[in-house]
């Protein structure tokens, strides 16, 4: 996946071009944020959904097809949601993950992923494109989900495979229900899924290891002279976890 990103953004990041943009926007190389509380909606809806799927077996759970979308910045981000430092104090933080700073025009790849029991797919956003939903519906959607839903190659059975949707707003507009519903693909509404739940999506569990590899590769290698040995690095430790 890394040769592909490289092949058409064509972009790298190099350790000293972190430093020189931080020293010039006066900037902090890390930031504690609060870890929030989930409400008590959040845990009762959780539970729910969790005991209502006491009953599924192995089998059940081998039709599902698990999505998300998700950005990743070669370079995380400060502030970004899903690139916070979570601690009471800054004593807390530990000095490899003290490193959340913004480059200026940096590489960021937008990443849908869905996978079923036997195949695991993605899908690279085009450079310039938001996830919109017309975007979701004519690129996402219609080029690469119902195609990969619909081969038997890819799916345990192709009339009783889920479309596992995570709740994003291009996912929950009513035109891109219709557009589920009128291709026969059977999917997970907004009234049952609780959505923004990496423990409940392994969709975004999968998306969460993909960029803590990238920050890991980028944090481990900040001494790199050449950006070039970072990126080797990075597509390295990608690779031995089988996501190539």
């Amino acid at each position: 996946m890394v040769k592909e990103i490289a092949e058409k953004h064509k972009e790298y990041v190099v350790p000293k071009t972190i430093a020189n943009y931080r020293h010039r926007e006066r900037i902090k190389p890390f930031h504690v944020i609060p870890r929030p509380l989930k409400t008590e909606t959040h845990i009762s809806d959780r539970l729910w959904f969790c005991d209502w799927l006491k009953d599924w077996t192995q089998e059940d759970f081998l039709h599902l097809a698990p999505s998300d979308e998700f950005y990743v910045w070669i370079v995380l981000r400060p502030n970004y949601r899903n690139d916070r430092v979570w601690a009471k104090s800054i004593e807390n933080i530990e000095d490899d993950e003290r490193h959340r700073e913004m480059v200026k025009n940096q590489a960021c790849i937008g990443i849908f992923i869905i996978f079923t029991a036997k195949k695991l797919h993605w899908v690279l956003k085009d450079k310039g494109e938001s996830w919109s939903g017309q975007y979701f519906r004519d690129t996402i959607l219609m080029q690469h989900v119902f195609p990969f839903l619909k081969d038997e190659e890819n799916v345990i059975d192709v009339d009783d495979v889920i479309f596992v949707h995570d709740k994003a707003p291009c996912m929950r507009a009513n035109m891109t229900q219709h557009l589920l519903q009128d291709n026969n693909i059977n999917f997970w509404g907004n009234d049952t899924w609780p959505g923004n739940s990496p423990d409940l999506n392994a969709a975004e569990h999968i998306g969460a290891i993909i960029k803590n590899e990238i920050e890991r590769a980028s944090s481990i290698n900040l001494e790199c002279k050449y950006g070039f040995r970072t990126q080797i690095c990075v597509t390295s430790s990608i690779n031995s976890d089988g996501i190539s």
